[in-house]
């Protein structure tokens, strides 16, 4: 039997729609696709700085996020399906770094804004302005906001609603790479021995790939040994000694349940 990584377990579930397994992966930290969210800019005044937002992370802060509807949003209109298919594919594709949310960092926006109250040089008009802005982040700082989307609120809207497991999605199977479509395929064989051939055959290929500029040293020596491992794997298999083992497992199957029953009408009658 082939021993399943959790990457596989988690694209199982995905191409299956188990949503709950999902999101157990994730919150176990067991399960976050390689590059699965991308690059996350965090607005701190002026200045700018990326962040790496695991879907753990997203899922746990976004109710830490403030959506703008009125002033930053007025436009925001739901997605089709077809669109949230798209980008939730695109994130579980390991695609996600095409894009940035645009993130404001409410409380370091706040603390600029105090240090530039203070500043004794600007004039009525130029204060009261900064006091505006001022007045703005910090009532959302009291309502416990962290973070004001500047750009993304689509993309985390939906993505949160299916960490939450209150919509699901059909994968678009283009937008993952052949050892994804090929695990997804082994996986769904009813076949074992077809199951470990995809897998094995997975498995070259990627050898394949890692041989490429390596000539007569230790890399190429490891990827020989790989590949004669897996050779010998199916040449010592055998149809004879396979029915042998099945019927061994059989029969200790077959005789450890008897023993159970006899111990039990045993202990009936005794009783």
């Amino acid at each position: 039997m082939t021993n399943q990584t959790q990457h596989e377990i988690g694209m199982k579930a995905l191409f299956n729609k188990k949503t709950a397994e999902i999101i157990k992966l994730i919150d176990t930290k067991q399960f976050d696709p390689k590059s699965l969210i991308g690059k996350v800019k965090l607005k701190k005044s002026v200045s700018a700085s990326l962040k790496l937002m695991p879907l753990k992370w997203v899922k746990d802060n976004y109710k830490l996020f403030y959506v703008d509807s009125e002033t930053l949003q007025r436009f925001l209109q739901e997605w089709k399906k077809a669109k949230i298919d798209s980008y939730l594919s695109t994130v579980f594709g390991g695609l996600a770094h095409k894009d940035l949310f645009q993130l404001a960092d409410i409380k370091n926006i706040v603390k600029a804004y105090e240090k530039r109250l203070d500043d004794e040089t600007l004039s009525t008009d130029e204060k009261a302005a900064i006091k505006d802005s001022y007045d703005y982040f910090k009532s959302l700082e009291d309502q416990g906001y962290t973070f004001l989307v500047l750009d993304g609120q689509h993309r985390l809207k939906y993505l949160f609603e299916y960490l939450n497991n209150e919509i699901t999605f059909d994968v678009l199977k283009d937008y993952f790479s052949e050892i994804d479509r090929g695990v997804q395929e082994a996986f769904s064989a009813k076949d074992p021995k077809l199951k470990e051939k995809i897998l094995d055959n997975l498995r070259w290929k990627e050898l394949d790939n890692l041989e490429s500029g390596h000539q007569f040293d230790v890399t190429k020596l490891c990827i020989y040994k790989l590949r004669l491992m897996i050779c010998e794997k199916w040449i010592n298999r055998q149809i004879e000694k396979g029915e042998t083992n099945l019927e061994s497992i059989v029969e200790h199957f077959y005789n450890s349940h008897k023993i159970d029953d006899q111990t039990n009408m045993e202990n009936r009658i005794n009783d």
